[in-house]
Formats: C-alpha cells, sequence, structure tokens
C-alpha cells in the first residue's frame, strides 16, 4: 500500500527541448489526461476514459516517432500503474538511454524496482535522479520509502523529518513518518525531537496515538525517571506542553511514565482533598489524565483512600444536581471523578446530557464530548444491535462492560485507488480475480475488531462494498460511529455469534478476510467458503504469540477468574510484577497493554496462533495458499491469502 501512495504523484511534464510542435503538443495532452487518471476526486469511469486516451495519443506518437524519450518514459509508466513491471521496466530504460540526464526518468525506474521490493536497487536509481535534480522532493521521499520498506525506521523517519522541516512532507508522507515513530523509541532527552513531536501532534490529520511509544520515551528520559531518586515538580509537569499532548491521545506506552501518571492522579487527588477546590493551574493536566483515563478504559489502579474520596465526590455531584444548579457548581468535581471513571456510567449522566457540548467551558469541551456525548451515541448505536440474551441483561456500566478496541480516531492517508491493483501487490497480477479489475467489489471482514481496517478499505478503493462483522457489540458500535462520522455509504457493521451466521447472508463475496480471532475456527471458515465466489480469495490473518508473552499467560491461567474489569486490573498488575525484574520487557512494548479492553482481549486469549498453524489449517478447509505469510510491522501481525482447492 505505502507503495501504491508513493506512485500518486507524477513529476510536471517539460518536453525536450528541439521536439517538434505537434509531439510537444501531444505529449502535453498525453500528460494532461494521465494526470487525470490519477485524480482521485474523479469517479472511476472518467479516470479510465482519461488513461485510455492517454494511452491512445502515446501509440500514435512512437508509432511515428519510436525513440520519443518523453513517450517511452510516460508509456512506461501507464505499464506500471497496471502492474506490468517487465514492460515498464524495458521503456523507462529506453528513455534513460536516450536522456540520462533526466531525473524523473530515474525517478520512475526507481519506481519499478520499488514494486519488485528491490529497495537497494530502486534507493540507487533515486540517488541517481538527485543527482540531476538535487531539489528532487519525490524522489528523495522515495528513498525514505526504501528505508521504511528495509525495516529501517530510524533512517526513514530522519528523512521524512526533514521534508516535514522544510514544509514539503505530503499526507502520504506523514503516514509513513507516523508508522516510523510508532517503531521507535528515545535513549536521551532531545529538545528538537521534542518541538518535532509537539508539531505533529498539533497536526489534527495524524495519528497521534502512532506517537506513544516515542514520546513516552523521551518523557522517560527528560525527567529521568528510571532514576529512583529523580525529583519531580508537579507545576512544571503539568505546564509541559509534550505530557498533556500524550495524555489527550491517551498513547502511553511505557510502564514508568504510567507510574508517573499514576503518581500526579494521586497528588491532585490529596491535594483536592485538603484544599477543597482544583487549582487552575492543575486543571489542563487533570482533564489530560480524564482524557487518558477514557482511551485506557481507566487502566490505572487506585489506592482506597482515592476510591473513598471519588465516591464521596461522585455523591456530591448527585446531590448538586437535585438543585437548580449551573455548569460552574460542578465542573471541578467532573473533572475529578473523569480521573477515575466514565462520566456516562454514572446515574446521573442525563443531566449533564441536558445540556448541548457547546454550553461547557471550552476547556472541558474534549474531555466530555469522550466521556459523555460520544459514549451516549455509541450506546444508542449499541442498543439498536441485534442483542443476545446475555448481553441485552447486561447494564452499561457492568463490571463485565469493556470498551471498543482498539480505539481509533486517524486513519492513515490513503488516496482512492483501485483495490484489484492494491491486491495484486500482495498477490500477483495473476491471483487476482478477473472480475475485480471491472466489476464491484464485495469484501466480507469476519472479526473486524474495532473497524479500522473496514473503514480504511471502504475510504480508500473504488466501486467496493463491505459488510464487518465481529462477536463484541461495543466493537461493533464503534464501527458504525466512525463509518459516520467520516460519511461511508459503502460498508456495513453487523455483529454475529456463529458460523451458521456466516453462511445464511444471502450475498456472495469476492474477498473474504477473517482475522486473528477466528483464524482457527475451522467451521466458520468451511461457512465461509459457502458464500465465496468460485474464483474468489480469503485472506487469513493471525497474532503470532512470542514466547515472553506465551509464558506470562499461561502462569496467568492457572487461576481461573472471570473477565471483569477489576479482575483484569489485578491480573495486570501481576504481570507488572513478572516482569519486574526484566527491563524493557517485550509485554511493556506492546500497546494492548496499557488498555484495559486490550488486556482482557489478551490476559484471557485461549487460542495460540502460530505461523506452523496456518498450513493446518488451510489443509484442513482445503484452501491452497497463493501468497507468501508475510508478517506486518509489529512481526507478531501474519497473513495469508489462499484459494479454494481446484477439485
Amino acid at each position: 500500500m505505502q507503495t501504491l501512495q508513493a506512485l500518486e504523484t507524477f513529476d510536471e511534464f517539460s518536453p525536450i527541448d528541439g521536439m517538434d510542435a505537434t509531439t510537444a503538443r501531444q505529449l502535453i495532452d498525453a500528460n494532461r489526461w494521465y494526470q487525470m487518471s490519477n485524480n482521485a476526486s474523479l469517479d472511476k469511469l472518467h479516470r479510465m476514459q482519461s488513461r485510455d486516451k492517454a494511452a491512445e495519443l502515446l501509440d500514435t506518437i512512437l508509432a511515428r516517432l519510436p525513440f520519443s524519450a518523453d513517450a517511452l518514459n510516460l508509456k512506461g509508466r501507464l505499464a506500471l500503474d497496471e502492474g506490468n513491471l517487465q514492460e515498464a521496466r524495458e521503456l523507462i530504460e529506453a528513455a534513460i538511454r536516450q536522456h540520462p540526464e533526466k531525473a524523473s526518468y530515474w525517478s520512475n525506474r526507481g519506481f519499478v524496482s520499488l514494486l519488485q521490493k528491490e529497495f537497494d536497487q530502486a534507493e540507487a536509481f533515486f540517488d541517481r535522479a538527485l543527482a540531476y535534480d538535487n531539489s528532487n522532493v519525490q524522489a528523495f521521499s522515495s528513498i525514505a520509502l526504501c528505508h521504511y520498506l528495509k525495516n529501517d525506521y530510524l533512517g526513514a523517519f530522519l528523512r521524512y523529518r526533514s521534508l516535514m522541516k522544510k514544509g514539503v512532507l505530503n499526507q502520504a508522507g506523514q503516514s509513513i513518518l507516523a508508522e516510523c515513530c510508532a517503531q521507535l523509541t528515545a535513549d536521551s532527552y532531545d529538545q528538537e525531537l521534542e518541538n518535532d513531536l509537539l508539531h505533529l501532534f498539533s497536526l489534527d490529520e495524524f495519528q497521534h496515538v502512532k506517537l506513544g511509544n516515542l514520546a513516552s520515551s523521551l518523557i522517560k528520559a527528560k525527567y529521568d525517571l528510571g532514576n529512583e531518586d529523580c525529583t519531580l515538580d508537579i507545576d512544571t509537569l503539568a505546564k509541559d506542553q509534550l505530557l498533556l499532548s500524550l495524555l489527550a491521545t491517551g498513547c502511553i506506552h511505557n510502564t514508568q511514565v504510567e507510574e508517573l501518571i499514576t503518581l500526579l492522579r494521586q497528588h491532585i487527588v490529596i491535594e483536592v482533598s485538603q484544599t477543597g477546590a482544583l487549582r487552575d493551574d492543575l486543571q489542563k493536566l487533570a482533564i489530560g489524565l480524564g482524557l487518558l483515563g477514557e482511551q485506557t478504559d481507566y487502566l490505572l489502579t487506585a489506592t482506597a483512600e482515592e476510591t473513598l474520596f471519588i465516591e464521596d465526590l461522585d455523591q456530591c455531584i448527585r446531590n448538586t444536581l437535585q438543585t437548580n444548579w449551573h455548569p460552574a457548581d460542578i465542573i471541578g468535581a467532573l473533572i475529578i471523578v473523569s480521573m477515575y471513571k466514565q462520566l456516562y456510567a454514572q446515574n446521573y449522566s442525563y443531566k449533564l446530557l441536558t445540556m448541548d457540548l457547546s454550553d461547557w467551558p471550552t476547556g472541558l469541551q474534549p474531555l466530555l464530548e469522550k466521556n459523555l456525548y460520544i459514549k451516549c451515541d455509541l450506546h444508542a448505536i449499541r442498543f439498536s444491535l441485534p442483542h443476545r440474551d446475555a448481553t441485552l441483561a447486561r447494564g452499561f456500566d457492568s463490571p463485565y462492560a469493556f470498551s471498543a478496541y482498539p480505539k481509533w480516531q486517524q486513519l492513515p492517508y490513503n488516496s482512492r485507488s483501485s483495490y484489484a491493483r492494491a491486491l495484486s501487490e500482495e498477490v500477483g497480477y495473476q491471483n487476482v480475480p478477473n472480475s475485480l479489475w471491472h466489476n464491484a467489489t464485495c469484501l466480507l471482514i469476519i472479526g473486524c475488531e474495532s473497524g479500522e481496517r473496514a473503514i480504511r478499505l471502504a475510504r480508500s478503493f473504488d466501486n467496493i462494498h463491505i459488510i464487518a462483522l465481529d462477536k463484541n457489540e461495543e466493537n461493533v458500535a464503534y464501527g458504525i460511529y466512525q463509518a459516520r462520522q467520516l460519511g461511508l455509504t459503502n460498508i456495513e457493521f453487523n455483529v454475529f455469534d456463529k458460523a451458521s451466521d456466516i453462511q445464511d447472508i444471502e450475498c456472495c463475496f469476492d474477498i473474504i478476510e477473517i482475522h486473528a480471532a477466528h483464524c482457527d475456527d475451522i467451521a466458520l471458515i468451511h461457512a465461509a467458503k459457502r458464500i465465496l465466489d468460485s474464483q474468489g480469495l480469503i485472506r487469513i490473518g493471525l497474532k503470532q504469540t512470542a514466547p515472553e508473552l506465551e509464558q506470562v499467560i499461561n502462569q496467568l491461567q492457572q487461576v481461573h477468574r472471570v473477565a471483569t474489569a477489576e479482575n483484569v486490573r489485578q491480573m495486570r498488575l501481576e504481570v507488572l510484577q513478572l516482569i519486574a525484574s526484566t527491563p524493557n520487557h517485550p509485554i511493556s512494548q506492546q500497546s494492548w497493554f496499557y488498555s484495559l479492553a486490550g488486556c482482557k482481549q489478551m490476559l484471557f486469549r485461549k487460542d495460540r496462533n502460530s505461523k506452523a498453524q496456518i498450513a493446518t489449517i488451510l489443509n484442513e478447509t482445503g484452501l491452497v495458499a497463493i501468497s507468501d505469510i508475510e508478517a506486518g510491522n509489529e512481526g507478531e501481525q501474519l497473513k495469508v491469502y489462499s484459494k479454494v482447492k481446484s477439485a
């Protein structure tokens, strides 16, 4: 996907000196039609027609002037876009032989190598482009992409950061920069890095959650949190913009920073209990702690004294709301309670909801939006879903209730393109069902979690309709909410319970994705095969459990426990004790470890996926792999595409 995004920009065409007027005009027209064929604002039909016109003009030019370098290069680019890599290579190399000084030719040759996964060779071609045009942003950005695709996240980060500082980093580059940040940590404090992170936190469309690892490690280094004797000042911390940004996005990914957060929360409660008021200087910090609590499902444990104080404060709010109240009467108390509890789950929330969000003070609105108003919307959506008896009887404030996981806000940037083309990059042109190149794609996702991938696919590709299913009602409600926020009409979410629910779907699918939670459910895979088109593909994903995690989970599951919120918190405390003697233990690096719902998902997980299982699963379900088993950036995310074995 990242490779395809890098191809979205084509250098402005400039005819070679000495070209006759007719050819120059036709080349300009061909390039204009080509640009239109890549314009995401146009529908698929108009883009295909534009591509055909560009190809027709190029054929006319090459019939008259078979060695026209610009025509060869542009025709090579067309072949590249269509996945005809050998033809693209030959055409672009022919153009380079005519005019090796043209930087854009070398860039296009680099793109061919990128798609062939020859990353070192691609980088060499982009270097040649820069040698002829040292201001070529596309070539420099593509070198950064090469480093990213080689898992050299630091090398990619440094190059994308350079583009960011020059103000020429596009949205596709920002998405890859976010992925690089997710893989990096800071060993020491650096002011320039802090400034860069603050800039990224300020970008509305940036995936802020991806900054968790890097920002948390920088906070740790800044305050020397690894030193037990470090001196901390709450007033200084309360003004730290990086810490406040980190809290607001809820992406604390460091146990020592988590300890700091726990102490800050305790300090605020102690001060408020003594003074009877929340100081203005501490309000932003307390609001940040409330946002963190909401994002992590109130993962942090509280002392008995804290719990008692919050219960008393909660009762004060309840009593005040029985009077002729004004927001100013309860603002401080709401902020403090929100550090420990979900406001919507309190029995007075309906009184708070009588006010519009805009009626509250501006600084409080982000907290109330996430902790009250969006929770209300999600609850309404969940209530409208088909319910199983057990979940219907469960209250929304039940100890068995968990929020959707993973929670997400921003999506990586994608320009709209062809799903068939993107699929061909993963499975090879020859394995893409023919119908996908010409007809609408119907895709089913089983085990969609909170809908991030499903919505990203729905937003990124033309002429695609997606049905996304999950057993968790909170996940389905979250997916529906996000799809509505983005105005998507080509995706629908629903709850399913068992394999028979799958085969009862009255639709035939071109592609079915079965995600990790159900990858070893043989009955479900057989049910999916029954609603798969004869030429369709099944994508099976799984999460491979690291040995260190496997050992810890096995130890915890020796004691039978029910998956309540309190039990999950207790199990997590036990994990922290087990890994305390191992600095930077792999478990403490996992994003799920910093979410109550994530911990429940992993610590109560019964299945143990492994790469070796895939062959067994495919054999038992009559499927045959058509792609290699590929790992994602985190290493534990695996996937394989398969099709039904021939009779």
